[in-house]
């Protein structure tokens, strides 16, 4: 069966290309100009639009949330990383000057404990650049995760981004318990934690049937 995620993208595709022909004056007129575009049925959950998405990083703003739940949003949402992915990140991961993360490994919850995993296959290992908002979050946290580590008794080092209370590296599985909780506390729409990356996802993908159009036309 066909997704109407695909069908809307296909609809772009085509009228991309029926502009293209109307502008090198191939064709009168775009034969689709009249006709509607297909409805995007999105799951709930699946992941927000531009407004539910705003309404979620306002909520994050206006309840002081906690600088590593704070971050780990921002960099799920404009990096499109998988929790894993976001719970592995190491400063070390991270060039601020070329405004770039580097994905390295994925952090799971196994056998009672944290373990590092290596990525799947190559295509795992990649880079991702990264804009000022974002920026601007990972140093404040930077900051204050620095802060903690100077006055919190008995502190674990560590070189993760995302770290417990009392240092070393986070539980996996708490960054989407505290986004589930947060969800319903504020009334916001229901999306898992995962399906933040969904967000820039989708914008790469319209990006790029677009561009591969521009290009055959």
């Amino acid at each position: 069966m066909i997704s109407s995620q695909y069908i809307l993208v296909v609809n772009i595709k085509i009228n991309i290309m029926f502009n293209g022909a109307v502008k090198w004056e191939l064709i009168e007129y775009n034969p689709l100009r009249k006709v509607d575009a297909p409805k995007f049925k999105r799951k709930r959950g699946n992941y927000y639009d531009l407004e539910q998405l705003r309404a979620l990083l306002l909520a994050i703003d206006e309840n002081n949330v906690e600088s590593k739940y704070r971050v780990s949003v921002y960099i799920a949402v404009y990096c499109g990383l998988r929790v894993g992915e976001v719970l592995g990140l190491e400063w070390k991961d991270i060039d601020f000057e070329k405004m770039l993360i580097t994905i390295r490994r994925s952090s799971v919850y196994a056998a009672g404990e944290v373990i590092t995993k290596e990525p799947k296959n190559e295509s795992s290992i990649r880079n991702i650049y990264f804009g000022e908002a974002l920026k601007i979050e990972l140093l404040k946290h930077k900051e204050v995760q620095d802060t903690l580590s100077s006055v919190v008794p008995g502190w674990t080092e560590t070189d993760r981004l995302l770290t417990k209370k009392e240092g070393g590296p986070m539980f996996p599985q708490s960054v989407g318990q505290w986004f589930t909780k947060f969800i319903k506390r504020h009334n916001l729409d229901k999306i898992t934690f995962h399906g933040l990356r969904h967000y820039v996802e989708s914008l790469i993908m319209v990006s790029h049937f677009i561009k591969s159009t521009n290009k055959a036309t």
